[in-house]
């Protein structure tokens, strides 16, 4: 895909009930939680390809949940220092100060 000339690439990590992706994608998160792919897999993963192709956008796709449970703050500091440049996350509640 960066060969290819695309702007932005989205490395999803998985999660158990992907709710916002259709049947392919639905059962590509089924197989990959199923045969026991990690959220540290995924950062690992994501920081040799940053590593390799510095110039390119990449971009996690994953669930509130998975967010949630390794630490929201944490999270999105991991993103940042492996070079992961944005966050689609299709279940995030976002909540405003009143």
């Amino acid at each position: 895909m960066v060969h290819t000339g695309v702007d932005i690439i989205e490395l999803q990590i998985p999660f158990s009930d992907p709710l916002a992706d259709g049947p392919f994608f639905t059962h590509a998160n089924e197989a990959s939680v199923q045969s026991g792919t990690k959220v540290n897999e995924c950062f690992a993963f994501a920081r040799e390809m940053t590593k390799k192709y510095p110039e390119q956008v990449f971009v996690f796709m994953t669930y509130g949940n998975i967010v949630y449970q390794y630490g929201i703050e944490q999270f999105v500091h991991d993103s940042a220092i492996i070079g992961i440049r944005g966050l689609i996350i299709p279940d995030l509640t976002i909540s405003t100060p009143e």
